[in-house]
């Protein structure tokens, strides 16, 4: 069996197991603009969103792997099926969006390559019905690369995609900004030696697109890089990588068999890591011109569930929320309230919340009135109370959706 290919299957095994690997969407919950409205509020909009689970550790399909696809209900958050097993153009692994919630990424390997290469599927998503139409030149290959998960950059002109052969190297990919569509390999970048994790599943953007933050699980650091507004190019800030304060490289045995790592940022000022090996939420804040970090006073804020792997910035502005699934008995997710002038966390009354299953993966729908949760087995739903940050299970939930390997929102 080639490298690439036992790697790909020795990650899944482990989302099989449980074990965490961080979220994977483009964080939805980087906007600091004002929302205040009611969840009767949200039931008015014109708008559906759709949540896509891949499934690609179930082998029911056999080789095949496919996804399924559900319907916001904008009043009370429950979910109810639009399409159970929608096959891509791709075996469908894992998905990620645009930051504005429009395009679907899937990756997965190119049907009919015997497993060789990977390719990226990419479709627009019909706002009413939830059809999907492939973009473009789609599935999009990178010079049959093992790809992994990606981040856009908000101009939607660049694409990073992480590469599961190599943890080192990140593919910078053009984009048509019009149609969402990948253009052109423009060639890797390869990380600093010592900065690069097992595998790098979680890249970051800035609201302003102008810098990429890298989380290192495993060294529990932050790389951090501008990226070039003509090129995409990527240059390390001065001064990165930034550790957090109380924290340590090491290997994830044997507390876990793959470390996760992840950043959220809240507007343009402040960033939070969590990861598997880190025992807190770390608190800093962005240099507006720099991009580099500096941690808070107040930092790393108590983590009952003391480990985190997925975290998200509501997109108010006002809350952030970490998924921390256990290798053995009770998941949680855990709620915090931002000081929007400090970036300080306050752990939100009632949390930490329990979630069943393992919740490898997390997403908040673009309104901020919903939370959602791929348990491996199971998808969870929660209402927001835009207020108070606290989280109360929507209709139905759990929903079952056997072998889920993620979760991605788009409208």
């Amino acid at each position: 069996m080639p490298f690439h290919a036992s790697r790909l299957i020795r990650l899944m095994c482990i989302l099989t197991l449980g074990f965490a690997i961080t979220a994977i969407a483009q964080d939805a919950g980087s906007s600091n603009a004002a929302n205040t409205a009611t969840a009767a509020t949200a039931a008015a909009t014109t708008t559906s969103q759709f949540v896509f689970v891949p499934l690609g550790n179930n082998s029911s399909f056999g080789t095949d792997r496919r996804m399924s696809e559900y319907r916001i209900n904008s009043a009370t958050g429950a979910l109810t099926v639009v399409n159970k097993f929608i096959k891509a153009q791709n075996i469908v692994n894992f998905s990620f969006r645009d930051p504005k919630h429009r395009f679907l990424y899937i990756d997965g390997a190119a049907r009919g390559s015997s497993f060789t290469f990977d390719a990226i599927a990419e479709y627009r998503v019909n706002s009413s019905t939830g059809a999907i139409t492939a973009l473009p030149g789609s599935p999009f290959n990178p010079n049959q690369q093992q790809i992994g998960f990606g981040v856009i950059r908000p101009d939607l002109k660049f694409a990073y995609l992480d590469d599961f052969r190599s943890a080192s190297l990140i593919h910078i990919v053009s984009m048509n900004p019009a149609t969402g569509a990948m253009v052109k390999d423009m060639g890797t970048f390869t990380i600093p030696v010592g900065n690069s994790a097992t595998f790098l599943l979680r890249l970051s953007f800035d609201p302003t697109g102008r810098f990429l933050y890298v989380p290192n699980g495993e060294a529990n650091l932050i790389d951090a890089y501008v990226s070039n507004p003509t090129t995409g190019a990527l240059t390390e800030v001065r001064g990165a990588p930034f550790v957090p304060r109380g924290s340590s490289s090491q290997l994830c045995s044997p507390k876990a068999d793959f470390c996760g790592g992840a950043v959220s940022i809240s507007g343009t000022h402040h960033l939070y890591y969590v990861s598997s090996n880190f025992d807190g939420v770390s608190e800093f804040t962005i240099n507006s011109t720099t991009g580099a970090l500096t941690e808070l006073p107040t930092s790393p804020v108590a983590n009952p569930a003391h480990q985190g792997l997925g975290v998200r910035v509501a997109p108010n502005g006002k809350h952030l929320y970490v998924n921390a699934p256990t290798q053995f008995g009770q998941s949680f997710i855990v709620a915090y309230t931002i000081n929007p002038t400090t970036g300080k966390l306050t752990r939100v009354n009632g949390s930490p919340f329990a979630v069943p299953g393992q919740p490898n993966f997390m997403d908040i729908d673009v309104t901020g009135h919903f939370l959602y949760t791929a348990n491996g087995g199971t998808i969870s739903g929660f209402h927001i109370n835009t207020t108070t940050g606290v989280l109360t299970r929507v209709p139905g939930s759990p929903y079952s959706a056997p072998g889920n390997t993620g979760i991605t929102i788009v409208r």
